[in-house]
């Protein structure tokens, strides 16, 4: 199937988004609840929550456009499972030997990797996209068969319900409507919108300036969620950007950016640099799985020499950082790319 560079610019995006959101997240739960750097730590993060939903959507648009098979499965698993195995094991064998003795690790290890397996966020926080990431594509040729011969009607009746469940799961006690909703909530609303949004017969759909709007709705709403939420009850409350960003806002503010994206024409913008800039673009997004994977590592290392420093304004100091994580993790999985067997790593396909 031919690259769709549009898709290229969404998951450079999208990774870009990941680790402003690591490096703002710290902003959020070291200084006090309104102050100054609080606040502009919260709206620093809240611009970046369409991330991992648009690596959900851009998934769904590949994996629907090539009509995700059974037989297709094994390759998928194996292209995200080596490397994630791989740095599975680094995770674990740093994080334990930072928490346990050396005698307590092998005498536990093998509850401690069970523990670890079953609940991967302990190891790191980004892990669980992982997991859902691999349902996905073992439901996806159930989903692909479905999507690919339904009406637009039949995908937005989909949807709709979605959302509502989305909008009822934001809700307090809400356990026993999810319960009974279950078969439409989740991750598989993101894959199938991205595809529904290429495919909608819509002149709004074709506007940048309504991406805008919905974007900076959703942005909107984020922050101020959280701090009205937060203010409501005390203490930090994230209602509205909890992990995973399964949430109304954020939807809004992916949609917003999808467009904005996907209705842009970059060779008018970087006009004689188009084809230069585009293979940088490609670039990043072939190593997105490689950067995701190991971008907290790299975090914790600058803010163990001191390089990541939180008294300095976010407004500044996410850019900034967020540029040098990226390009040293590129550089880095590039050399690792040129290794035997390490190059199993990197992610790159």
């Amino acid at each position: 199937m031919k690259r769709i560079l549009y898709i290229d610019y969404l998951k450079t995006l999208a990774i870009f988004g990941v680790i402003a959101i690591h490096l703002s997240s710290k902003y959020i739960t070291h200084y006090t609840l309104n102050s100054s750097l609080w606040f502009s730590g919260l709206f620093v993060e809240s611009m970046f929550r369409f991330s991992i939903i648009l690596f959900v959507m851009a998934s769904g648009i590949l994996l629907i456009k090539k009509n995700q098979t059974i037989d297709d499965i094994p390759r998928r698993l194996k292209r995200i499972g080596i490397p994630f195995i791989g740095w599975f094991l680094i995770y674990f064998i740093i994080k334990m030997s930072m928490k346990y003795s050396l005698t307590y690790i092998i005498s536990n290890i093998f509850n401690l990797l069970i523990i670890s397996i079953l609940d991967p966020t302990i190891l790191t926080v980004e892990f669980w996209f992982i997991y859902m990431l691999i349902g996905l594509y073992l439901a996806s040729p159930i989903i692909c068969s479905w999507i690919r011969n339904a009406e637009i009607r039949e995908i937005e009746y989909f949807l709709v319900i979605w959302l509502i469940t989305i909008f009822i799961k934001m809700l307090p006690y809400n356990d026993n409507i999810i319960i009974y909703m279950n078969m439409f909530f989740g991750y598989v609303g993101y894959f199938i919108l991205g595809y529904y949004l290429i495919n909608k017969d819509s002149e709004l759909l074709k506007s940048r300036k309504f991406g805008a709007v919905l974007y900076i709705i959703g942005t909107l709403m984020t922050f101020m969620g959280v701090i009205a939420a937060s203010n409501f009850i005390g203490e930090l409350e994230l209602t509205f950007m909890p992990l995973g960003d399964l949430t109304i806002n954020a939807c809004l503010q992916a949609v917003g950016m999808f467009l904005i994206i996907k209705n842009t024409d970059f060779s008018i913008i970087w006009g004689k640099y188009s084809d230069k800039i585009n293979r940088k673009i490609t670039l990043i997004s072939n190593l997105t799985l490689g950067i995701y994977l190991t971008n907290v590592l790299l975090i914790n290392a600058l803010d163990k020499i001191g390089i990541y420093d939180i008294s300095i304004s976010p407004f500044i100091n996410i850019p900034i950082l967020t540029v040098i994580v990226v390009f040293m993790l590129m550089i880095i999985l590039l050399i690792m790319y040129r290794i035997p067997y390490v190059n199993k790593l990197t992610g790159i396909a």
